[in-house]
């Protein structure tokens, strides 16, 4: 069998061979592409030493994950609270794509900082509020 960026394994073959993906499969191919391409470190050197958690190498674990976490136009992420390098169920969140693209800036750990105290203060959305609250239990 043939891993997806040499780790990832596709367990649910028939769906992702036909062609009618589940939604979490680009989600979960991107993440592994993140930490297990050698071109695409090269072009994003940030992504280097990312990895994935050994239960999200299977594609059917993430979906799990994928499916009672995800929102429409947000996207996962692994480090809005810390510098945390791996993805795995414990440091992801669902955060809308708009805010992750603000944290993935120059000036990334000011604004998490600055994140972290707005989400605290203002609570930004009842979205990432469950989020977070999801992420605490």
């Amino acid at each position: 069998m043939s891993k997806v960026y040499g780790h990832g394994i596709t367990d649910v073959g028939t769906m992702i061979s036909t062609g009618n993906r589940h939604p979490a499969y680009n989600f979960w191919k991107n993440m592994l592409e993140r930490c297990y391409s050698k071109r695409l470190q090269k072009k994003y050197p940030t992504y280097m030493g990312c990895s994935v958690c050994e239960e999200w190498l299977v594609f059917s674990q993430f979906e799990k994950w994928f499916d009672e976490h995800y929102i429409v136009g947000y996207q996962v992420d692994k480090d809005i609270f810390s510098d945390v390098k791996e993805y795995s169920p414990i440091n992801c969140c669902m955060i809308p794509k708009r805010l992750n693209v603000l944290l993935a800036g120059k000036y990334k750990h000011h604004i998490r900082e600055s994140a972290k105290l707005f989400l605290i203060e203002e609570a930004i959305t009842q979205v990432i509020y469950d989020a977070i609250i999801i992420k605490l239990k």
